[in-house]
């Protein structure tokens, strides 16, 4: 059984050259670990498989704690397999990752690229218009800090 998830590791590190700019497909997993062995199909998957494929955004360290990652969509059906068969208590909190980058990214900026989280007719301030609560790609985040 263990060999058989190394091999699949393998080819999803293997399968996934490109870095995704587009997040359309990816899809947020959360998932509890209910024993140690829960914690340890975690930890491998963190660790064997690139962030490219899984991201994780919070680390299995105990029994009970949610781990939330990022799944490309194209492998999130065998990382859903593998979860399951595992026994690892996991579901999917959001299905279309991108929808959710599109509509904060809706608050932030208009039609020409610029900042608009400002009252109407306020002049543009790039140092308060920057919202730190919403996605920034990073030539965003450079041009802010540029600023500050």
């Amino acid at each position: 059984m263990l060999a058989k998830k190394s091999s699949l590791l393998y080819f999803l590190a293997a399968a996934f050259v490109a870095n995704a700019a587009d997040f359309s497909n990816h899809k947020l997993f959360t998932a509890t670990p209910k024993s140690e062995a829960d914690l340890q199909v975690l930890r491998d998957l963190d660790g064997n498989v690139p962030e490219d494929v899984i991201d994780f955004w919070s680390e299995a360290v105990e029994v009970g704690a949610s781990v939330e990652f990022l799944v490309d969509g194209a492998f999130a059906p065998e990382v859903s397999r593998i979860l399951t068969e595992a026994n690892v208590e996991n579901s999917i909190k959001v299905d279309g990752f991108q929808r959710m980058i599109d509509e904060q990214m809706k608050q932030i900026w208009d039609e020409d690229g610029k900042f608009i989280l400002r009252s109407p007719g306020q002049l543009p301030n790039p140092r308060k218009d920057f919202n730190l609560f919403n996605y920034h790609d990073l030539d965003a985040i450079y041009s802010y800090i540029s600023q500050v």
